[in-house]
């Protein structure tokens, strides 16, 4: 497992550089810009890790490693787990370069006023969204990893783009149809939704609802982990 991460954080680590401060000075600019946009953590955290994998894996299948990794003295469940660890570690990468790019502008905007200018409304720092941003940074990317990787670890890279992108057609088509279904118990818990609201915007309640939705995202991420070593190690070649 330690060669397989060592091995890709090798072959990637000068792709990661180029892309951390290629998105540090994007979110920047555009914190500056959009004024107080704690968002850009979340789009810089969720971009960022898929660019990375996903050249990570047209590496993999151009030179057809695959194969080769496989003939090494290595279990296959270690080839998956190795390959889980190294995602979840450049999303939390993601997520840091996100927030140095925030903290950025905020402290450009404290320290040079003539570039608070450019903002369309003031950098206002607020602790309790930053929090949240953060937790739903790291979750939500993990969320969608779990859903794309166990179709790459039984498909190559080629075959499995074909699906891909259409789960989340399915996905929408289905919560389209189940809309009107749904709609009382949406209704039913809308009470109980406006009082989790009130209580995550208290200091206590957002560090609870930032631990909650993390947590979520690594049960997830978990899951897909276990579920991608079973199917890779019946995988033909």
């Amino acid at each position: 497992m330690y060669a397989m991460i060592l091995s890709d954080f090798f072959l990637m680590r000068n792709y990661f550089v180029k892309m951390a401060v290629g998105f540090v000075v994007l979110g920047a600019f555009v914190t500056l810009v959009a004024g107080n946009a704690p968002w850009i953590i979340l789009f810089v955290s969720f971009i960022l890790p898929l660019s990375w994998a996903s050249s990570l894996l047209m590496l993999d299948a151009r030179r057809d490693w695959e194969g080769f990794r496989l003939a090494l003295p290595l279990t296959r469940a270690s080839v998956m787990r190795g390959r889980y660890v190294t995602y979840v570690l450049i999303v939390f990468g993601g997520a840091l370069v996100g927030m140095v790019a925030y903290l950025l502008a905020w402290a450009i905007s404290l320290g040079a006023p003539a570039a608070s200018a450019l903002a369309m409304r003031p950098i206002d720092f607020d602790g309790q969204i930053l929090v949240l941003v953060v937790a739903a940074s790291i979750a939500i990317p993990m969320a969608t990893m779990a859903l794309i990787l166990p179709p790459l670890a039984r498909f190559s890279l080629t075959r499995a783009t074909r699906f891909i992108p259409v789960v989340p057609l399915i996905l929408f088509a289905a919560a389209s149809l189940l809309r009107d279904q749904l709609q009382p118990i949406y209704d039913a818990m809308a009470p109980f939704a406006d009082d989790v609201q009130n209580i995550m915007f208290t200091p206590t309640g957002t560090f609870i609802a930032a631990g909650a939705i993390v947590m979520i995202g690594i049960a997830l991420y978990l899951a897909s982990c276990f579920a991608s070593m079973r199917i890779y190690e019946k995988r033909e070649f």
